[in-house]
């Protein structure tokens, strides 16, 4: 087989005049953007550029999205760093890499030690490049920008605003260009708008296309493909070489030049779309080695010369001459010296002829071989997890091709799978872009409802609750099992609850359970009941979570010892741990949470696992234990991370950043708060929390204006994703910046706020917020001069709640009474008021006994029923 030649570069004068005065610097631009159909010579400008000017200025070589091997970022600056690399130049990014490569293998790093290095990796790449850059303008050039990742943009941003002396030339279609250029300064791009081959420009190229590859083409030819080519480069590259296989196109050769020149629109636009069609139709016969080729690539997107071999059963001269071949056509992308794809191009063409017109002949072989030699592939043992998760993502498109509930159920194995390893984001969303193409395809509602379930479980732990909730409300149907129509409840259920449905998803729980009930199926009624009482404790109600909790521990007790048994096990002892623990109940809570540790390690359940940590925490942050509940909140920040889950990882910073204001760490408390507002996910109940406590260090630092902006930032959110327990953190917050400021003006709004929250929520069981709340109501009175009867109603309530809670500290009944104390000395309180509020505290104590629990706290009382203060 002859290698046809790649034409040598034709036209684009004024673009090649335009991108060197940027080359130059005599024009101040950053960035131009190359913009245009596909097949009308983005990619051939872009290697022209890099081909006439790349050592005179600087260029790097071409980053093509189009290679897998792109779409991981740390790729990016490592290709930069190697084409840059000269002398001492980034010999300490290389370094610091080689070190962080070594890291990601160890399996017991923690995740965030990782994040810092990656961090401290990017910082030193970014000093090494400005350091060169000092003395020379250096151009980096991106291909086929409609291939990344749309989460990668924000990056592309950091390069562009952290380089100096900087061009980027890029080109791409629409999308994830216009993307780019909207966050970035206006100023400093340029766009160039790549126009069709004129009539001129045409003919030279289809003269030098047919030199360059030794091709006869008669002259009526020539001319009746330069009218239909409509000026892109790659039609007329298909043409010629359909004619050096075949000899000649057959159907074109029906029609005279006068036919097509003096067609009327609708009939040239009918010619032109012919003729497209007719080359995409003639690759899709397969008749020859090079057809069968293209239409591999199709397929298996990119591959290498083993595996072309492999499936076309080739010998290794033909795949030399194949791979030859590619390297000289612009029907194909290199994307190294070993493996080859398809232009996007002609991807897109065939992909959109075959859904028209169906599969072709040797489709289905080309697809099983393909199968085969992949699935054996990822048997060898020197592929690297990158590499293999690459090799899945191939296997599934190949599946879904050959049959879709085929290829849909091996997507859910390999997401199970991936899931359960731990490479939840950085493999599993890739999976889900292409099976979400293929969900309407899906016949069997069982299956089809699986796969739905699965990519909502993806996109609540990637922090998408919005999405999760539009897409389960869509698909829950009554044509469905029991346990499909439980499990779609369920994944609706876990939504409503993060966006602040509560109401919402009571009721729907209760549905779920009244299905399992109807199905006698114990394993699904205690998974439903398990969510009635998340939803139920999320809405400020914790003795009826408690009371659900409980029921569907008691239809778990000796249960099955298959794993997804013990998994809802695990998860109802969690959350009743932690139920018990919010409402103080504390030795129940330790006990639950060991039983839960013993399932959750037995099973190495790494979530289970970081879940439990969490409810640890919240154990020794009830006791005081501020240490212990940090040490556990890093143990969970660890596995979420690793985990990829987002969801649970935002939750973790924000309760360690609690334990750190408690423990009077604030400096890492706001480093936890910064931590959980990087990782973006919707916006839920939880960013009404992490506004309270950047609301909470403020007043700390006495910072009472940025303390009311964060408390206003959180109202707000709380209007649309409500939780009860936050609008006490509120109610809380506030009252204390009015004690801190002696400021009283909103004092009967936030009071009303308060009993606005009793009438709502009787049975909330808050009792440690709220006993700190009628606490501050309690000195605000005093240090306003209310009556003394006014007052106590707010302090024995008070100290009601603290005693529900137990004792911990700073809040237990006598530290409350030492700052009450404290209060009285400070503010001067009169001998009187304190010997009527000790009067009145004392038949409290009687009636309801306290003195007796905390005898301690009996001295402080008999000197206020005196009228001194402690110390007197």
């Amino acid at each position: 087989m002859n290698p046809f030649n790649r034409v040598e570069f034709i036209g684009r004068v004024k673009e090649l005049e335009t991108i060197e005065r940027y080359l130059q610097g005599s024009e101040e631009k950053k960035l131009i953007a190359v913009r245009g159909i596909g097949g009308i010579g983005k990619t051939r400008l872009l290697e022209e550029v890099y081909s006439k000017f790349g050592i005179l200025y600087k260029i790097c070589k071409i980053i093509d999205f189009d290679n897998n091997y792109f779409q991981i970022q740390g790729s990016i600056i490592t290709h930069i760093a190697k084409e840059l690399m000269d002398g001492e130049n980034f010999i300490n990014f290389f370094r610091l890499k080689k070190d962080y490569e070594k890291f990601q293998k160890e399996l017991d790093i923690s995740d965030l030690t990782l994040k810092e290095h990656n961090k401290t990796l990017n910082r030193v790449f970014v000093e090494e490049f400005n350091r060169f850059t000092k003395n020379q303008r250096v151009t980096i050039v991106f291909d086929t920008l409609d291939k990344l990742d749309l989460k990668a943009i924000p990056y592309l941003k950091n390069l562009f605003e952290q380089f100096e002396n900087i061009l980027f030339l890029i080109a791409g279609r629409s999308e994830n260009l216009d993307r780019l250029i909207n966050i970035l300064p206006k100023e400093s791009i340029s766009q160039l708008k790549l126009k069709k081959f004129n009539e001129y420009e045409i003919k030279s190229y289809i003269k030098k296309k047919r030199i360059n590859s030794s091709i006869c083409v008669k002259p009526q030819t020539e001319e009746k493909i330069a009218i239909l080519s409509r000026g892109k480069p790659i039609l007329i590259d298909l043409a010629i070489d359909r004619i050096g296989i075949e000899e000649s196109i057959e159907w074109l050769d029906s029609y005279s030049v006068d036919d097509i020149l003096f067609a009327n629109r609708h009939e040239k636009e009918s010619l032109e779309k012919r003729f497209e069609d007719g080359l995409i139709s003639d690759i899709i016969r397969a008749e020859n080695r090079i057809d069968e080729y293209i239409l591999l690539l199709s397929l298996v997107k990119q591959a290498s010369r083993l595996e072309i071999e492999k499936i076309l059963d080739l010998e290794r001269d033909e795949r030399d001459s194949l791979f030859e071949y590619s390297k000289n056509s612009v029907l194909f992308k290199n994307i190294d010296n070993s493996e080859v794809g398809l232009h996007d191009e002609i991807s897109r063409l065939l992909e959109l002829h075959i859904q028209r017109e169906g599969t072709f002949p040797k489709r289905e072989r080309f697809i099983d071989r393909s199968i085969y030699v992949l699935e054996r592939e990822l048997e060898e043992d020197s592929y690297s997890l990158s590499q293999k998760a690459f090799i899945k993502q191939r296997l599934l498109r190949l599946k879904l091709h050959r049959d879709v509930e085929m290829g849909t159920e091996y997507f859910i194995e390999i997401f199970e799978e991936e899931f359960n390893i731990g490479l939840l984001f950085k493999y599993i969303k890739p999976l889900i872009g292409i099976i979400e193409s293929y969900i309407d395809q899906i016949n069997s509602r069982e299956l089809k409802s699986s796969v739905i379930i699965h990519i909502a479980h993806y996109h609540i732990k990637d922090g998408k609750y919005d999405k999760t909730y539009q897409l389960m409300s869509r698909e829950y149907s009554t044509d469905l099992s029991a346990e499909s129509r439980v499990n779609l409840i369920i994944s609706l259920v876990n939504a409503k609850i993060r966006i602040g449905k509560f109401e919402e998803a009571i009721e729907a729980s209760k549905r779920a359970i009244a299905i399992s009930k109807e199905e006698k199926n114990t394993h699904l009624e205690a998974k439903s009941l398990n969510m009635l009482g998340w939803a139920y404790r999320c809405n400020g109600k914790l003795s009826r979570a408690i009371t659900h909790y409980l029921q569907a521990n008691q239809l778990v007790e000796g249960y099955h010892e298959d794993r997804e048994s013990q998994i809802l096990k695990g998860w109802i002892h969690n959350n009743l741990a932690f139920a018990y623990a919010q409402k103080g109940i504390i030795k129940s809570a330790t006990k639950l949470a060991k039983v839960a540790q013993k399932i959750w390690e037995k099973l190495e359940f790494k979530i289970g696992l970081g879940a439990l940590y969490e409810v640890y925490g919240e154990i020794h942050l009830k006791y005081g234990y501020y240490q212990e509940a940090i040490t556990y909140y890093n143990k969970a920040i660890d596995i979420f991370i690793q985990k990829g889950d987002k969801d649970f990882s935002k939750r973790a910073f924000v309760e360690r950043a609690t334990a750190n204001i408690h423990a009077n760490r604030l400096d890492d408390a706001k480093e936890d708060l910064e931590y959980a507002v990087d990782i973006y996910i919707d916006v839920s109940s939880l960013d009404v929390r992490l506004e309270f406590e950047k609301g909470y260090i403020a007043t700390i630092e006495d910072r009472f204006e940025d303390a009311k902006e964060h408390i206003a930032k959180a109202i707000k959110i709380h209007e649309f994703h409500p939780n009860p327990e936050y609008m006490l953190f509120s109610i809380y917050l506030q009252l204390l910046i009015l004690i801190e400021t002696k400021s009283f003006d909103n004092e009967d709004k936030i009071k009303e706020e308060y009993e606005k929250f009793k009438r709502e929520y009787p049975d909330s069981n808050y009792y440690l917020i709220e006993a700190i709340i009628s606490k501050k109501l309690g000195d605000i009175l005093l240090l306003k001069g209310a009556v003394v009867e006014t007052l106590l109603e707010y302090y024995m309530e008070s100290f009601l709640n603290f005693k529900k809670h137990g004792e911990s500290e700073p809040y237990s009944i006598y530290s409350q009474l030492v700052d009450l104390d404290r209060i009285f000395q400070q503010n001067s309180i009169s001998s009187d008021r304190i010997r009527d509020i000790g009067s009145g505290l004392c038949r409290y104590w009687e009636e309801n006994r306290i003195g007796e629990m905390y005898p301690e706290t009996l001295h402080i009382l008999s000197f206020w029923r005196d009228g001194k203060v402690e110390g007197d």
